[in-house]
């Protein structure tokens, strides 16, 4: 399919997702041609050495240290938001009275207030906008979807989600941005909002919930002195859908061993779907129908 246009990018952040970003915008036409070519341009960051590095990393031949002059860049069509959450509504709003199409990494704030902020930003101005919950992509977790939604599992009574990592087990990781809570770096946010993404993409809303929180390293050295985690390290939650089905969550990077583990399962009247990040390209299934020497999922 020839490219019928161009649009070029502006990523704000040169850490592991500005990077990621900035390979996925050159390798996904290599996998599957699209008539719009995303071209990068510009990266942003604080420390001028560390952006100047990832920028010629990444093939971009320009980086600014004010993430304001990237989006007033003329030639900068998409701003793309890789940076913590804390930052996120700022960035969206200036780039949405700007002119500019964005796309954000999840999750899309640390509150409401500014996310409703960010949200009527980009709708006041018009201006296409997306969150990157790229999870729903996994041909796996999409199937289930397109299953529930075909009512292959008939009236669905439960959905559980899991996301393990054990990513802050070491007390002896200095405290950063992770661990204050005006960044965003809660485990909800950074694990939660993909299992709630999922969960109300397959579902629809829900209607109440029970939760609570634990945070196991209370204190992290910030450049010789103690500082107060101000996250969770952990979080559990019940759900009940606006469908009536019931749900639970949890969350947890204090989990050893657990690189990046995490597990959606369904349970309907006519059957169960089950997938686990741990066996990528699989899907469990079983229904009530099936032959009853095959007892179980397959």
């Amino acid at each position: 399919m020839a490219a019928t246009n161009e649009l070029k990018v502006g990523i704000v952040g040169y850490g592991m997702m500005g990077r990621a970003h900035a390979y996925a915008y050159r390798a996904a036409p290599l996998i599957r041609p699209s008539p719009v070519v995303f071209t990068p341009v510009v990266m942003s960051g604080r420390n001028p050495e560390a952006v100047a590095k990832a920028s010629k990393d990444c093939g971009i031949d320009t980086w600014v240290t004010d993430w304001r002059q990237l989006v007033e860049q003329s030639d900068v069509d998409v701003v793309d938001v890789c940076t913590p959450p804390g930052t996120h509504a700022a960035i969206i709003e200036a780039a949405a009275l700007a002119g500019k199409d964005v796309f954000c990494e999840k999750p899309l704030a640390t509150n409401y207030a500014d996310a409703r902020t960010a949200l009527d930003a980009v709708e006041t101005a018009g201006v296409r906008h997306a969150i990157g919950f790229n999870y729903r992509r996994l041909p796996a977790v999409s199937l289930m979807a397109e299953m529930i939604a075909n009512g292959e599992l008939g009236e669905i009574h439960l959905w559980r989600g899991t996301w393990l990592s054990d990513e802050f087990v070491d007390p002896d990781i200095a405290f950063d941005w992770r661990f204050e809570s005006s960044m965003g770096g809660s485990t909800i946010g950074d694990l939660g909002s993909h299992l709630i993404d999922m969960a109300t993409w397959m579902l629809g809303p829900i209607e109440e919930v029970s939760a609570m929180s634990s945070t196991f390293v209370g204190q992290r050295d910030d450049a010789g002195r103690p500082r107060s985690v101000e996250v969770d390290d952990a979080s559990s939650a019940l759900a009940r859908f606006a469908s009536g089905a019931h749900g639970t969550m949890e969350v947890a990077r204090a989990a050893p061993r657990r690189p990046c583990d995490f597990t959606v399962e369904v349970n309907g009247s006519k059957g169960t779907v089950m997938f686990s990040y741990a066996r990528l390209n699989e899907l469990w299934v079983g229904n009530t129908d099936d032959d009853a020497r095959l007892y179980g999922l397959r």
